[in-house]
C-alpha cells in the first residue's frame, strides 16, 4: 500500500479497497488486516478523522463478528435490524440503539427508516413516526431532518396510497409547495378539499382539466361547485 495515499482523499478508495470484504475475505480476517494496517501506518494518519474513521470501521466488524451479521455497511445493517424488528411488529428499541451506538446522523438515519417502511408498506407506523401534532397551530406537522420535498419524493417512489401522501401534504406549512407537489403526484382529492375550503371556484375548475371524466374526483368537483352552500371567491 502506498503511504502517499494518506495525504489526499484517495485514502478510502487505495487504501480501505484492499482491506474490506471481498473475495471471499471473512470479516475476522478484514478485522484483523485492519487493526494490523492502523497499527503499522497509524503515523502516517494527518487528520483525526482519517484516525476516527478507521476506528469506527473496527468498531463495526467487531459488532458484526459477535451478532454474526455480514453486512457491508453501517447503513445496509440498520435497513437489516428495521426490516427484522419491523417486521415482528418488535418496538423501535434496536432501531435506536444501533442508531446511537454508530452515530447515524439524523438524515441518513431517517431516509433509511422512510425507505424501509415505504418498502414494506407499513403506512400507518410511518406517519406515527413523523406526523405530529403542533400544540400551537393546531395543525399536525412533518417532523424530519429531511426537507419536505425530498421525503415526500422518498414516499412517493414506493408507489403508496394517495391517501397517505395526502397526511403528509396536509402537514406542510408552504400551501404552493403543498399544492404543486400534490399535482405532481396526482393527489387531486388533496387539491379538490383545499380549493373548496377556500371558495376558490377557478382552482376546482384547473383540476377538473386535469382528472378523468367521471371519476370519483371529478364528481366530487362537479358537486362542489353546484353547492348552493358556497359562496366563491372568484
Amino acid at each position: 500500500m502506498e503511504l502517499k495515499s494518506f495525504n489526499n482523499n484517495k485514502f478510502l478508495q487505495r487504501d480501505l479497497y484492499f482491506l474490506n470484504n471481498r473475495n471471499g475475505v471473512n470479516k475476522q480476517e478484514t478485522l484483523n488486516r485492519l487493526k494490523s494496517f492502523i497499527s503499522s501506518h497509524s503515523q502516517y494518519m494527518n487528520s483525526f478523522n482519517e484516525e476516527k474513521l478507521m476506528l469506527d470501521c473496527v468498531r463495526f466488524l467487531e459488532w458484526q463478528i459477535i451478532k454474526k451479521e455480514e453486512s457491508d455497511s453501517v447503513i445496509d445493517q440498520l435497513a437489516l435490524i428495521c426490516k427484522n424488528q419491523w417486521e415482528q411488529n418488535s418496538k423501535d428499541d434496536l432501531v435506536n440503539e444501533f442508531k446511537t451506538l454508530f452515530k447515524i446522523d439524523d438524515i441518513q438515519f431517517e431516509w433509511t427508516v422512510i425507505n424501509c417502511l415505504s418498502s414494506m408498506g407499513s403506512w400507518k407506523k410511518l406517519i406515527g413516526m413523523f406526523v405530529k401534532p403542533n400544540w400551537l397551530t393546531k395543525k399536525n406537522i412533518l417532523k424530519t431532518a429531511i426537507t419536505s420535498d425530498h421525503f415526500i419524493w422518498g414516499i412517493s417512489r414506493h408507489n403508496p396510497p394517495k391517501n397517505v401522501l395526502e397526511q403528509f401534504l396536509a402537514c406542510l406549512s408552504d400551501t404552493e409547495k403543498s399544492l404543486a407537489l400534490a399535482e405532481k403526484f396526482q393527489c387531486y382529492k388533496f387539491m379538490i378539499e383545499y380549493y373548496t375550503n377556500q371558495r376558490d371556484r377557478l382552482g376546482l375548475l384547473s383540476c377538473m382539466d386535469k382528472v378523468i371524466t367521471n371519476s370519483e374526483e371529478y364528481h366530487m368537483i362537479r358537486k362542489a361547485l353546484e353547492s348552493q352552500d358556497k359562496k366563491w371567491r372568484n
